[in-house]
């Protein structure tokens, strides 16, 4: 991340990859995108000098969306983990264990990892 310093970073609004590079401090530009897809066509057109977002929209871009496929690569990965978030109302536990069990089986039968390369070209 200290290589960021003095460039130019596109995010999306909100989203935790902001956080990161705020907390390194490192004095890199952020600039805040709706959508992060512009992100990445400014990235393409040289308007900003990295893209920093979630891991699997950085592999997609760079392996699966064919107008950016090849252009761009990934350059860093945070080691923190992310998780998935849904909420349900309180007392449908039903729901939340037929979430926790479905989101468990796709990661047991490799259907998790299938999804990864066929969306964004790598399972890692």
């Amino acid at each position: 991340l200290a290589d960021l310093k003095g460039l130019t970073v596109g995010s999306q609004i909100g989203i935790t990859g902001v956080l990161v590079l705020q907390e390194a401090n490192v004095g890199a530009k952020i600039r805040e995108y709706d959508d992060i897809g512009l992100a990445f066509e400014d990235l393409a057109a040289g308007r900003v000098d990295a893209v920093i977002c979630d891991d699997p929209v950085a592999k997609y871009y760079a392996n699966k969306r064919t107008d950016f496929a090849g252009k761009f690569g990934i350059a860093y990965q945070h080691n923190n983990p992310e998780y998935f978030g849904f909420c349900v109302r309180k007392g449908r536990t039903e729901m939340l264990n037929r979430l926790n069990k479905a989101i468990a089986e796709i990661k047991a039968d490799g259907t998790e990892n299938r999804l990864k390369v066929e969306w964004m070209g790598t399972a890692d």
